[in-house]
């Protein structure tokens, strides 16, 4: 009975972790749309590549991912209740094959 429960909570917080990925692509493919528009009416070049992530990196999906915070519910933790490295996470979160492999992960 405990053991479902815990599987079930860190099914949950797996989903909280996949979830911020899910919503730093969106903010990437977003600044991907603001950015340019933004730099257009300022007469700007077109943005960089690096650029854009840039924006997107400013956006709360990214700063809760990117934080080193270690408190109940924050980045750190989640992934250290689900047995998933961090680092591993922050290294290929601009990658567009980690949702995949995540959801290889943990079916």
């Amino acid at each position: 009975m405990i053991t479902e429960s815990a599987d079930k909570c860190r099914a949950l917080l797996f989903s909280v972790i996949r979830q911020a990925l899910i919503d730093h692509r969106a903010a990437i493919r977003a600044s991907q749309h603001e950015l340019p528009e933004y730099r257009r009416s300022k007469k700007l070049p077109h943005p960089t590549r690096s650029e854009i992530l840039a924006h997107a990196l400013q956006k709360e999906p990214a700063i809760w991912i990117r934080s080193s915070d270690r408190g109940e519910m924050s980045f750190e933790w989640c992934c250290e209740q689900v047995g998933i490295d961090p680092d591993w996470i922050r290294l290929r979160m601009n990658s567009n094959e980690l949702l995949g492999r995540l959801s290889d992960v943990y079916k």
